[in-house]
Order: C-alpha cells, then structure tokens, then sequence
C-alpha cells in the first residue's frame, strides 16, 4: 500500500509502518546478551521520521527505572546504525 499515509479512521490518532527488522544475536561485545538475540524494529511514522525500537528493557538498578530502546533519522537505515541501542 503506497498511499498508507492517507489513511483516516475515525478514533485512530497515529499509524506507523513498520519498514524494516534486524535480528541480532550478541558474541562477545556483551557478556550478558552472549547467547541471546536482540529484535530491532524501524517503523516510518506519518511524518516520514524513521524510528529503531528494540524489543528488549534493561532495569537501571541506581533509578530503580527501565529504559527501552529507541532512536530516529531520517531514513530506516540511520535510525538503526546512528543509534545506540543494539549495545548501550
């Protein structure tokens, strides 16, 4: 569907497409992921600003807080590898 951003529904205030997904699996930068498989996700939102969500939250044990994962650029490609969310 090319003309997505058209789409007017009543009661709907935001759609965002998803244009991309990334599975990676840790080795050696993260002991702590070693073994594990990260999802990220690039979705287009109705601006044209590409946004890079994880699928994962860390626990930030000194705020007692979790912290997910996102990041923007202007196309699917710099939201994922501008950011730093596959490796904090």
């Amino acid at each position: 569907m090319s003309d997505w951003k058209k789409i007017s529904m009543d009661g709907i205030s935001n759609i965002e497409k998803l244009v991309a997904e990334y599975l990676i699996s840790a080795t050696e930068l993260n002991a702590s992921l070693i073994g594990s498989a990260i999802k990220i996700r690039v979705y287009e939102n109705l601006n044209g600003i590409f946004i890079a969500r994880s699928n994962i939250r860390l626990k930030i044990a000194q705020k007692n807080d979790t912290k997910n994962f996102e990041a923007t650029g202007d196309s699917s490609d710099n939201a994922f590898t501008s950011s730093s969310i596959v490796w904090p």
